[in-house]
């Protein structure tokens, strides 16, 4: 399913695909061929994937953003998982890399984890 959101102000377009623990990917527009993979990847598991496109909240390049607007997408985040009531969330490095994990972890301490490549090759086997 994909529908829009406004999270503190800020559109966003989100897909949900599957149920399970939430596997969160952070999108961009430059960066489209990211959501097929992990589509692909966690296809007949049980894996819940909500990807977070940021282009229309954030129209440049994703490694132009400043600190502060890193920490407005955590604080975006969090309102998504406590919107979807996530009490789970394993973060997929991809657009914005682990930094934004980081603040994103301050804000939801046990909530989230990092998708590291050892736990990313089980989605994928």
């Amino acid at each position: 399913m994909e529908y829009e959101v406004n999270l503190n102000g800020r559109n966003y377009l989100i897909a949900d695909y599957g149920e399970g623990v939430c596997v969160l990917l952070v999108l961009h527009y430059l960066a489209p061929d990211k959501l097929s993979e992990y589509k692909k990847s966690l296809s007949g598991r049980e894996y819940r994937l909500l990807s977070v496109d940021l282009s229309h909240a954030w129209p440049n390049h994703p490694l132009e953003l400043s600190q502060s607007q890193l920490n407005d997408i955590a604080s975006d985040l969090h309102l998504l998982a406590d919107i979807n009531w996530l009490d789970e969330i394993v973060f997929a490095p991809s657009t914005l890399g682990t930094h934004v994990f980081e603040i994103l972890e301050a804000k939801l301490k046990t909530r989230v984890r990092l998708l590291n490549y050892e736990h990313q090759s089980q989605l994928e086997t």
